[in-house]
């Protein structure tokens, strides 16, 4: 056994480096100076620390602030850095210095705990629930969110199990025409919730008569302008519902210049936010040609300049682009 007991230890001469080897060291309140100072035991070295007050344990030379750990026989290491982390903070990074490789990371216990400033905000319990104490799971990046493939699949064609979006709010719903135009709405008023690629809207739309104006064509289009979200571009038509009301139309007259027809539904433009207007006829004859046809702008032919309050309330649902 050896045992040193001194007050300080120096290099000799102009050497920087003190390497101490022993049995057993007891250095009580002594100091060590040196450039760099290293510990070994068997004859490999343990601890290092550099002139900066820079730590690590394994025999290399550490690079961050704090310390670094590297076991050289498996090539994994960590690194406790106190002063380079991504975002300018400290940091715990799986990180094996001397072959300047990242590691997986990987925590364990019988539930795992995060906090803020000594509060816990998140934890995995022992069950495997991710519970969040007090705040909201914000996704950063656009397109990203909670994937479901695990589940189980339809027996359809499956094209995304990706749950990446949910919005609520309003937008303001517009009456077009092809050949009319409204000068003022008296009331516009648009709600809508999106989840995913769904979205649900409720549209209540007034205009009185005597502002609007133009000449009609059996041809002319009606629609509803300013959805919220682009429908989707399948290179098909979206029904997607039916009017919960419409006010003082005088009469339904289809595009095809018919009018033997009682009902409204609606349908989106391919890849437009426009809410079209078409007419159909329920029940009907099994020989009946007038069979889904848009609505002719020639149904608001009573109201053009007359004080007749126009109203369309109206429940739809769509898929967005």
């Amino acid at each position: 056994m050896s045992i040193l007991n001194v007050n300080q230890i120096q290099p000799v001469g102009s050497g920087q480096t003190v390497t101490i080897n022993a049995t057993n060291i007891d250095t009580g309140s002594a100091t060590v100076t040196a450039g760099t100072f290293t510990a070994s035991t068997n004859g490999s070295e343990r601890v290092r620390i550099t002139s900066d007050g820079k730590v690590s344990i394994g025999g290399f030379n550490p690079a961050v602030s704090g310390l670094s750990i590297s076991n050289s026989s498996t090539n994994r290491g960590f690194e406790f850095d106190t002063a380079s982390g991504f975002d300018s903070t400290s940091c715990i990074r799986a990180y094996d210095r001397p072959t300047t490789a990242y590691k997986s990371l990987g925590l364990t216990g019988s539930d795992i705990k995060f906090g803020i400033n000594d509060v816990e905000k998140a934890a995995i319990t022992s069950g495997g629930d991710v519970q969040i104490a007090n705040g909201n799971l914000v996704f950063s990046t656009s397109g990203t969110g909670i994937d479901f493939s695990a589940t189980a699949n339809s027996s359809g064609t499956m094209t995304s199990e990706l749950l990446d979006d949910y919005e609520e709010g309003t937008f303001t719903p517009q009456m077009n025409f092809t050949n009319l135009s409204v000068s003022s709405h008296s009331t516009t008023l648009g709600y809508y919730v999106k989840v995913g690629r769904i979205v649900k809207c409720d549209i209540y739309i007034r205009f009185n008569g005597s502002n609007l104006s133009g000449t009609p064509t059996t041809g002319g289009a009606v629609w509803v302008s300013g959805l919220p979200y682009t429908g989707s571009s399948t290179g098909s038509t979206q029904w997607i519902g039916n009017p919960t009301a419409v006010g003082r139309l005088p009469e339904y007259r289809g595009t095809n210049d018919s009018t033997d027809f009682n009902k409204i539904y609606f349908y989106m433009g391919n890849n437009q936010s426009n809410m079209y207007l078409g007419v159909n006829k329920d029940p009907q004859s099994p020989i009946s040609t007038d069979f889904l046809y848009g609505l002719s702008e020639k149904s608001f032919s009573g109201l053009i300049g007359q004080g007749y309050i126009f109203e369309l309330r109206a429940g739809i649902t769509y898929i967005a682009s």
